[in-house]
């Protein structure tokens, strides 16, 4: 879609017909189960680890005062390195190569970002498309920014095939052992592909403003980083916290306030704020007092509806992530059914389990080294939005704690 060098094969993003999504699904669905991830944790450990190491070299010592340090540290970009890392380990066994060298390899996140402008863009006024990269005249004369991505994996893909012998235990080897298992009629190859492509360019541009939702409000709100601070500190100091943290020391069951945190960061901020579009089943549905035919599609704002002042408290426009801890676990599940961020039901995102994970993880080993301070404390960030609300900058100080 938009540029993908195989416009006429569909993925889990843009198929409609929900039988064909369904089945597609189903292909894949193994691969990113939480069992499936879990045997998969090392990778996501060695990227925690250098993003770190990234860290320390950019820290500063607790003694300097505040006229003499330098620079403030982007973290919009330092998030989606590190998230783009983690996605290349889990899906090729091996990271893209941002924490390393430490910038935009092959300014793949600046492409990432003209690809969602420009698709965001021709979604709502689609005639613009048959002008631009639908044009093949224009195609040919300016590279779609989509190709970026696919290039990497079609790299992959092609670095496998000579290879077929090597020994591969991540996303991709689990999507193309389904493959084989199933067969080309129900998992045709060129899918592979898709699947792969959709993995590596969904997983990073969304986790990372997870996180940058998490530290910006965690910053702005003392009283939660004070309490955070103290759960993280307290589990290092029982021995309860490896180095890096595994996610089982990290989850919600470990770490109670740190998944509120997470959860109170994704309703506030949600990574899409896209409508998500249903279709009103056959017969017709009321829907708020309102009779809508069969077959209308509808749709509603995540954002606007995780601001549910019945359903999250007339606070609901604060960061507060007691909210989360403090109601009855019927109470919880409506909330967390009023959070649209990974989607609801047939369309729920596959990648849910992978972003909880790293960001679990890396935030735990991050608190437990550092302090961070927002660059302008009073000022609020600027936000650009094309169905992904990003932040333009993140300017934080990483100080090492004493």
């Amino acid at each position: 879609m938009f540029g993908l060098p195989t416009p006429d094969d569909a993925n889990l993003f843009s198929v409609i017909d929900p039988v064909e999504h369904k089945r597609m699904k189903r292909n894949v669905a193994p691969a990113f189960s939480m069992s499936a991830l879990m045997a998969l944790e090392e990778f996501v450990d060695s990227t925690v680890t250098l993003f770190i190491q990234c860290m320390d070299e950019l820290a500063i010592a607790p003694s300097v005062p505040p006229s003499q340090r330098k620079d403030p540290i982007n973290m919009v970009e330092w998030f989606q390195w590190y998230a783009f890392d983690v996605v290349g380990e889990l899906s090729f066994s091996r990271r893209l190569g941002f924490l390393d060298a430490k910038s935009d390899v092959g300014n793949m996140t600046k492409v990432l970002d003209s690809f969602i402008q420009y698709a965001s863009t021709v979604a709502m006024m689609p005639e613009l498309h048959k002008f631009l990269f639908g044009n093949p005249l224009v195609a040919a004369f300016l590279s779609p920014p989509a190709l970026v991505i696919s290039d990497v994996t079609k790299q992959e893909m092609d670095r496998r095939e000579a290879d077929p012998d090597a020994v591969h235990s991540d996303i991709m080897d689990k999507i193309i052992q389904s493959q084989k298992k199933i067969g080309p009629h129900e998992f045709p190859h060129s899918e592979i592909f898709q699947h792969a492509v959709v993995n590596l360019s969904g997983g990073s541009d969304t986790t990372g403003i997870a996180m940058d939702s998490f530290i910006y409000h965690l910053l702005k709100n003392p009283k939660a980083y004070k309490k955070l601070q103290a759960e993280i500190d307290e589990a290092a100091l029982k021995g309860k916290l490896s180095d890096p943290p595994r996610y089982s020391e990290t989850n919600h069951q470990a770490m109670p306030y740190l998944a509120a945190c997470i959860k109170e960061a994704l309703r506030i901020h949600p990574p899409v704020t896209t409508t998500l579009p249903r279709h009103v089943p056959r017969g017709g549905a009321y829907i708020c007092g309102r009779f809508f035919p069969g077959g209308t599609r509808v749709s509603v704002s995540p954002f606007v509806l995780a601001r549910d002042k019945k359903l999250f408290g007339e606070d609901s426009d604060a960061f507060r992530p007691e909210r989360w801890l403090e109601c009855s676990p019927e109470k919880a599940f409506d909330m967390e059914n009023g959070c649209l961020h990974f989607s609801h039901g047939a369309r729920i995102c596959l990648g849910r389990h992978i972003a909880v994970m790293e960001i679990c993880k890396v935030m735990a080993a991050l608190l437990r080294r550092f302090r961070l301070e927002l660059a302008a404390p009073d000022e609020e960030w600027d936000v650009r939005t094309y169905n992904l609300p990003k932040p333009k900058s993140l300017n934080v100080y990483i100080i090492r704690r004493e």
